[in-house]
């Protein structure tokens, strides 16, 4: 587990009190359900990246290079810094500003709940709500379209994954029953229906009811089929993301060290062709066959969603937030402001998969110098 003895407390919860006792016995129970049934087992291993969403739970500014430091430290991993930031581009969370600004959106709506859950008083609840509306504007682009669609998107699940998270973290007094060991085995389904047991368990504390009994039944009713529909639906959702995962990492090593940087050779070498056959270059019989194979290697990697970020042996005029906003690895003299902007050479494009969802690699920028021939 994370070390949560520096997370800041609004108040510690006494568990003595009947209703924490019942929320904590109700989140509880749906946990161990959820753990215990092998329907719902998954083949994905999560507590990986679950343990990454804690160190970020409890200090929304910790980097990537930290985060895989203190992870390789306390359970013997061999992460890096990209492999943590892969854990939020696959749930739509692209760069530092937006995890700091997603974490500490889950922080008020969290910091709300925990108000309600306090004070028990009713008219909180619109603090709670404010900030689930805030969050969803800003970070879920499919809220638009599912206007009057009762199923939750991925970034509701993964709201709801990290709410999970944050609250134990912000309060490890309600995790008598070490519940957190189990909820790191949780992908974004299962970790949203406790998610939705907390919210439902904190409305009967508040005996929040609905003025038409009917509309209250069929509320009931159609949570109860999402949570259904999420259970049924969970090993074929968890199952495709883990493939996908292993088609990014797999294409990831396409352009490593290790490899040659096949992908930067490919679009290389195809470039270099189509200037030859420009000029009217002829080229020895021996090499002909080598076209071919090049060209087929081009269409390999478009057919298979793989795009670069940046053109290869472009020069830009870039600031140091311009390099960041790509994630650009970035090689000479240092920026002396936010300001400055220096003149940069594509050296290698980086690359996305599936039409920018997943980044497998990251573009390289060398400074020109004034002096440079190129």
């Amino acid at each position: 587990m994370v070390d949560r003895s520096a997370t800041k407390k609004i108040s510690r919860f006494d568990i003595k009190d009947p209703a924490i006792k019942d929320f904590i016995e109700a989140v509880h129970k749906n946990i161990t359900e959820k753990a215990d049934n092998s329907q719902n087992r998954s083949p994905v291993d999560f507590v990986q990246e679950n343990r990454i969403f804690e160190l970020f739970c409890a200090d929304k500014y910790i980097t990537p290079k930290t985060c895989a430091e203190k992870m390789n430290h306390s359970y013997r991993y061999n992460l890096t810094p990209d492999d943590v930031i892969k854990k939020f581009d696959i749930q739509g969370i692209k760069t530092r500003e937006e995890r700091i600004e997603f974490i500490g959106l889950v922080g008020e709506k969290v910091d709300a709940f925990i108000k309600l859950l306090l004070y028990k008083n009713k008219n909180d609840i619109e603090a709670f709500d404010s900030a689930h509306i805030q969050l969803m504007k800003k970070f879920d682009k499919s809220s638009r379209a599912k206007r009057f669609s009762r199923r939750a998107t991925e970034l509701e699940k993964f709201t709801g994954r990290i709410f999970c998270f944050m609250l134990f973290t912000k309060h490890p007094e309600l995790n008598i029953y070490k519940d957190i060991a189990a909820l790191e085995e949780f992908g974004n389904g299962r970790a949203h229906s406790v998610y939705q047991v907390m919210f439902k368990q904190i409305k009967h504390i508040l005996k929040i009811q609905d003025n038409d009994e009917k509309q209250q039944e069929n509320e009931l009713l159609r949570s109860t089929l999402q949570m259904q529909e999420t259970d049924i639906k969970n090993l074929n959702e968890n199952f495709e993301a883990q493939l996908q995962e292993r088609m990014a990492e797999f294409f990831s090593n396409f352009n490593s060290d290790k490899y040659g940087n096949i992908l930067d050779a490919v679009i290389s070498a195809y470039g270099g062709i189509q200037q030859l056959r420009k000029k009217g270059v002829e080229v020895p019989i021996e090499l002909s066959d080598l076209f071919p194979l090049i060209n087929n290697l081009k269409n390999f990697v478009r057919d298979n969603e793989i795009s670069p970020i940046i053109r290869l042996g472009s020069v830009h005029q870039m600031t140091k937030a311009d390099i960041e906003k790509i994630s650009g690895e970035y090689s000479g003299s240092p920026f002396l402001d936010s300001s400055e902007i220096k003149t940069v050479k594509v050296i290698s494009p980086g690359w996305y998969y599936k039409s920018q969802d997943i980044q497998i690699s990251r573009p390289r920028l060398k400074e020109e110098r004034n002096d440079s021939t190129d």
